[in-house]
């Protein structure tokens, strides 16, 4: 499981590093400006954030992540900064923890917000600017809401949680409820989400011979 930390302090990515290697795989960036990409290339279970960064703060880079995405994120903070912690947790954070820390509260964070995510990650997902919400079966792509049937959602959100992962399409009709006898009914879905896709389109790519697959770069 990966695990992003976002700080400019190298020491603190050091000590991290150095704790939680053996549970995580670990990743890091000095500023929030590398933080997109980091997201996108690393797809982290988790990101520790700190709130004083240079450039594009912490908070602002929290902001920036909550209109598209819920990935767990615990942000770093002085012991001195009650008003920012109050601030990031109404942007969206999930957790906090307070300079100097320990890295075995880290750690226990870490694990905390995880176990607590786990129910969401299966319900909603979010990929570049493109989100899910399984439960309500709302979608929203570069700010916009689709209206998509029930079989076209289910087809985006298999592709899309697995993006890059190729599905055939019997077996994207085996993964659909009341699914129909007819491979090409899927190649009729996949047509209608285009549509509905404009010009991010190609996101949804036809791979010759084999089936179907989702492209994160298109909407990145």
């Amino acid at each position: 499981m990966t695990i992003a930390i976002v700080d400019d302090d190298p020491k603190v990515a050091e000590i991290l590093q150095w704790y939680l290697d053996d549970a995580y795989h670990l990743v890091t960036a000095e500023n929030g400006g590398a933080i997109r990409e980091l997201i996108q290339r690393e797809n982290p279970a988790l990101l520790v954030l700190d709130v004083m960064l240079p450039g594009i703060g912490g908070l602002q880079t929290l902001k920036e992540i909550r209109k598209t995405s819920r990935l767990p994120i615990i942000l770093l903070t002085a012991r001195s900064q009650e008003n920012q912690i109050v601030e990031g947790l109404s942007l969206g954070a999930d957790d906090y923890v307070t300079k100097p820390f320990s890295p075995r509260e880290v750690k226990s964070r870490i694990e905390s917000v995880l176990r607590r995510s786990q129910y969401h990650e299966l319900e909603r997902h979010a990929v570049g600017d493109l989100s899910l919400d399984r439960n309500s079966h709302e979608v929203i792509l570069r700010g916009e809401s689709l209206a998509l049937t029930p079989k076209e959602f289910e087809i985006l959100w298999i592709l899309a949680v697995n993006r890059g992962q190729v599905f055939s399409r019997s077996h994207l009709l085996q993964r659909l409820s009341d699914f129909e006898n007819m491979d090409r009914s899927i190649d009729a879905h996949v047509k209608n989400l285009r549509k509905k896709f404009g010009v991010a389109a190609q996101a949804i790519e036809t791979v010759y011979g084999l089936g179907y697959r989702f492209n994160a770069d298109v909407i990145t």
